[in-house]
This record gives C-alpha cells, sequence and structure tokens, in this order.
C-alpha cells in the first residue's frame, strides 16, 4: 500500500520494508495531567492521521488504555472528551473508528464510544483503532477457550490449528503492525497482541503531544525500513 512513498515524498530516502499499520503508544498518564491536554491530544492524533494519508498506510492504531488500568475520574473525563471531540470533529468524518478491547464494561465511556463505532462510513481514506480497555492475554485466552471448544464439538480437529485460525478469532484491527511507536518510555505492558508480534520498535523520549512527521521518518530509518537513497 506505501510502495513509491518515500519517492513520491522524500527522494533522499529508499524504503526497505512494507508499512500498511502503524502502532502508536501515548504517555497518557502524563498527557492527563496536562492543561488543554484534550486540544493538544487530538491536534497530534491529526498530525499521525495526515502523514498515514500521506504515506498510504492505511491503518493506525493508538492505544489508549490496557485492560486493568486504574481508571480515575480525571483519566475517565479525558477519554470521554477525546472521543467525543473525534466523533464530531469534521476532521474525522472521512475517518473510519474502530473500538479494540472490553469498552463496554466502561459504563462511563460505553455511549460515546459506541456512538463514535457505530457510524456507518461507505467512504473513508483510514481505519482508525482506539484500543480501550484491551488486554493482549485475555485476547490470546479468548482465542485459546473458543479453539478448545470447537475441538469438543469435533468442529475443529487439533492438527488443523494454525496461525490463521489464531488470528480468525482475534478482534479485528487490520493487518500486521509495521511500525509501534512509544513515547516518553511507555511501556508495553499488555497492549500488544497478535498483530504486533512482526513490529519494529522505536521509543521516543518526549510527549506523544510533540509528534511530529520527522519522527515517523527517522525512526523508520532508525528501525531499518527505510534509508537514504
Amino acid at each position: 500500500m506505501a510502495s513509491g512513498f518515500f519517492k513520491k515524498l522524500w527522494k533522499e530516502y529508499e524504503q526497505l520494508g512494507m508499512l500498511n499499520h502503524l502502532g502508536i503508544i501515548p504517555d497518557i498518564n502524563e498527557i492527563v495531567k496536562k492543561e488543554d491536554n484534550v486540544k493538544e491530544f487530538i491536534e497530534a492524533v491529526k498530525r499521525a492521521l495526515i502523514f498515514c494519508k500521506e504515506a498510504e498506510i492505511g491503518y493506525l492504531s493508538l492505544f489508549l488504555v490496557e485492560k486493568g488500568y486504574e481508571f480515575k475520574q480525571d483519566k475517565i473525563a479525558f477519554l470521554k472528551r477525546v472521543i467525543e471531540k473525534i466523533t464530531r470533529d469534521d476532521f474525522f468524518k472521512d475517518i473510519k473508528i474502530s473500538a479494540v478491547g472490553d469498552w463496554t464494561e466502561l459504563e462511563p465511556l460505553e455511549d460515546c464510544i459506541k456512538e463514535a463505532v457505530l457510524e456507518h462510513k461507505e467512504d473513508y481514506w483510514l481505519n482508525l483503532n482506539l484500543f480501550i480497555n484491551y488486554s493482549a492475554t485475555s485476547e490470546i485466552i479468548d482465542a485459546c477457550k473458543a479453539i478448545a471448544r470447537k475441538i469438543t464439538l469435533m468442529k475443529l480437529d487439533e492438527d488443523a490449528v494454525n496461525a490463521s485460525v489464531i488470528e480468525g478469532l482475534m478482534k479485528n484491527s487490520g493487518p500486521d503492525i509495521g511500525l509501534l511507536l512509544f513515547f516518553r518510555g511507555y511501556s508495553l505492558n499488555d497492549f500488544i497482541g497478535f498483530k504486533g508480534l512482526k513490529a519494529r520498535f522505536y521509543s521516543f523520549d518526549k510527549s506523544f503531544l510533540e509528534f511530529t512527521e520527522k519522527d515517523v521518518k527517522d525512526s523508520l530509518i532508525k528501525v531499518g525500513l527505510a534509508r537514504l537513497s
């Protein structure tokens, strides 16, 4: 999907690997402490989406809240305002929003998330995945239980269990993540599941609120997905 991207936009770059899915883990714990944090966060998301559009990257995943996260009132309020802003901002009208995780367990956020993800869009230029109350461990356990039930009911032969079967039981969030960016040293925790097993990783010692297009360009070179030609 991103073929010719570097030659088209930056002739000095040569692409070495395909990138169809970009993942970002923002420094949420620090961001919620800042004033005017929602506005700054949305602007950073927009910059990431614009980069993806120009680079012909079809999927952007934002890993916002892992399962078991301590949901204090300020964090709930922040997430609610972010999701409501995404739903109402015209910038996102041509972007398909998906929520990945057990977000229906979060009653204060459930209605606004439903409004964001259930809006039907026939024409859209990018998929934005919001990982909310997500656990890679839980997803793998659920997939194992589903496989065990199928084998017990003789709907699946145990010798037929392979990566494709497992992937088919995972929450649909697009192709494999090619590049995963961390901001301010935020750790993987229990975020990265099946889609991130082949990803290249790069960490920034700054906030996601300071995200720029150059960050992605530099990280692509440093992880070996691009080089100066």
